[in-house]
């Protein structure tokens, strides 16, 4: 008689061997050496691409960040801008990074404890932080000054909120970004326009048909097998379309935060 195989079931300790693994793997297709870690000091654009802070937190939700200030200026001006991260969930803590594609940044502000300048691309000088910074109210806030070039026509600032939950890991983090478009006044003596901010967040999408992360099977459960299929995904053992459900975003990739989503469902069950 040939025995039969059961699927095994998921403990925490099996759910925590897992995490390791796909947090090295994926990491590793990215282009990312596996001992990555954040910058609990401060960081610069030189450091990090596209995704920003994400580069090295992932695994909390995604927070809003506004970014707000005057959006039409007299060249030669100096203005203060202010940044704010909603805290969300155990999230109570944030860092930021401020860039311009022009103009000079500098410190100041009511809001401007736990900053510093350091050097970015180009020797061009950009916002960071010291340290982790506690929200207060719900959210934490950080500001900072912007100098008009003497001549210029628009520049823009990029900022990234990074809500942390102060457990000293990359883990249990993540960033959203916000731009803000500034404007030479016709009028030099034009007296600066505050704009109404808004606020901006990365969603988080729903998994085809209504199932949670990584339930392939439509059966409101996420099982080891399905992890595994998950994890084959990610190293393009497996097709995209072998399991829809891990692809949240729709981008054809199945990222670290698709993963650890499907752990969690499989230890907590789906919603």
């Amino acid at each position: 008689m040939t025995p039969q195989t059961k699927s095994p079931t998921l403990t925490v300790a099996r759910a925590k061997w897992l995490i390791l693994g796909i947090t090295g793997i994926t990491m590793g297709l990215a282009g990312q050496p596996a001992a990555a870690h954040a910058f609990s000091t401060g960081i610069t654009t030189a450091s990090f691409g596209t995704t920003g802070c994400n580069t090295c937190h992932f695994g909390g939700a995604a927070p809003m960040v506004m970014l707000s200030g005057p959006t039409e200026v007299a060249p030669g001006s100096t203005n203060e801008y202010t940044l704010q991260i909603f805290a969300t969930g155990s999230q109570q803590s944030g860092g930021l990074n401020i860039s311009t594609s022009g103009g000079t940044l500098s410190l100041g502000g009511s809001e401007s404890r736990q900053t510093q300048l350091l050097n970015g691309p180009a020797g061009r000088k950009e916002v960071t932080h010291l340290g982790r910074k506690a929200a207060a109210n719900g959210m934490v806030t950080f500001t900072f000054l912007w100098a008009a070039p003497s001549q210029f026509s628009s520049a823009t600032l990029t900022a990234f909120g990074n809500a942390v939950n102060g457990d000293g890991t990359d883990f249990g983090d993540r960033a959203a970004s916000a731009t803000l478009t500034i404007s030479a006044a016709s009028d030099p003596t034009a007296t600066p326009q505050e704009p109404t901010a808004t606020p901006t967040f990365t969603p988080v999408p729903t998994p085809p048909g209504g199932a949670c992360t990584g339930d392939c099977s439509g059966d409101a459960m996420v099982t080891v097998d399905e992890l595994v299929t998950g994890v084959n995904m990610a190293l393009g053992v497996a097709t995209i379309d072998t399991c829809s459900a891990f692809d949240t975003n729709a981008d054809h990739l199945v990222t670290v935060d698709e993963l650890l989503a499907a752990v969690n469902a499989a230890l907590n069950n789906c919603p």
